[in-house]
């Protein structure tokens, strides 16, 4: 269990350093503030929520269950992230002489 704990971890740091990195250079510098805070309360809601999933699949189906909801999860923000990186890519500016 630990090294699975372990290997999570280690993708919640990248995500929320792209999650912010996207923010910053997607939202107007004067809702900057504004934009950051929904970061923030996303990633908080997204842990409540997966929390309290995880608990009420463990108490109703078992252990094993709740983990295949996780994965699945997992599965599906792979997919969202994979299917909508095309929106996040911006047109890079020519420089005309």
């Amino acid at each position: 269990m630990a090294g699975a704990l372990f290997l999570a971890g280690l993708a919640i740091s990248p995500t929320i350093i792209t999650g912010y990195s996207l923010t910053e250079r997607l939202v107007p510098a004067g809702l900057l503030t504004e934009g950051m805070a929904w970061i923030s309360t996303s990633v908080g809601f997204g842990v409540a929520i997966g929390a309290w999933a995880g608990g009420r699949l463990t108490d109703m189906f078992g252990a094993s269950n709740a983990y295949g909801f996780s994965f699945a999860c997992a599965l599906l923000a792979v997919a969202i992230g994979v299917g909508g990186s095309a929106w996040l890519r911006t047109p890079v500016a020519r420089q005309q002489s």
